[in-house]
């Protein structure tokens, strides 16, 4: 009844405390009750460290610090940064004055200067942005570029709108693992265990009634699966390939 009424933090150092004084004195009939306890305490942990993620305008923070979306700025000549014409040669150093947003709560003076560089969103390195991944291509195509929608990170400051759209390589995946095909191919390749774990069950009905093109198949499944070749149905990329 105590734990209901204390931090998760302190949940942790009630039970953790409880469980090393018991430790010493369990016998063969409490060991299970320590495990359940012990197991109390991870799932705490894990909550724990969960809960604290910063929120995107942590009121916490210095004003100075806040992300892109907490603020709003404005270069020396008096337009905003999302404006779609900026007088300012690429790669140079733009100064900034920026201000926390109305709503925003933080420490120190709302209003600062930042500088970044005369770079429209669209043109920042790609581990400034990041993108949704798309589930409609084809990752083996040799054309595998697909339009994406990409979004500037808040540590990043861009002229333009933040979010856009950018041709990305196709590499997304539905799951599957190059690691777990080639073991299936190698144990149960016989079976089509394999082929049916990639997506085709057509392909591993039949061999698994030809009980693996007597062997032979089943070799060359293996030969294949080793060397990252066979690949899943749906077009997307093996994890760990």
């Amino acid at each position: 009844s105590i734990l209901k009424t204390v931090s998760l933090e302190q949940q942790l150092q009630i039970i953790s405390t409880s469980i090393g004084a018991r430790m010493a004195g369990a016998t063969a009939g409490g060991h299970r009750r320590l495990l359940v306890a012990a197991a109390l305490v991870l799932a705490l942990a894990v909550e724990c460290t969960q809960g604290r993620t910063q929120p995107l305008c942590d009121p916490a923070q210095a004003c100075d610090a806040l992300g892109a979306s907490c603020i709003s700025c404005t270069t020396a000549e008096g337009l905003a940064l999302n404006a779609t014409v900026h007088n300012c040669m690429y790669g140079r150093d733009v100064a900034a004055t920026c201000t926390a947003l109305p709503n925003v709560t933080c420490q120190g003076a709302r209003t600062f200067s930042r500088t970044l560089q005369c770079q429209y969103c669209y043109q920042l390195p790609e581990w400034a942005f990041v993108c949704t991944n798309s589930t409609s291509c084809n990752v083996h195509r040799k054309d595998n570029l697909v339009l994406s929608q990409c979004t500037a990170k808040e540590t990043s400051l861009c002229l333009g709108n933040r979010v856009f759209n950018r041709r990305q390589q196709c590499n997304w995946s539905s799951g599957h693992r190059w690691s777990t095909t080639f073991i299936l191919s190698l144990t149960l390749g016989g079976f089509g265990a394999d082929r049916f774990y990639l997506g085709y069950p057509g392909i591993g009905a039949l061999k698994l009634l030809t009980f693996g093109g007597v062997a032979v198949w089943t070799l060359i499944d293996c030969i294949l699966a080793g060397v990252g070749y066979l690949q899943p149905e749906d077009g997307s990329a093996l994890l760990d390939n």
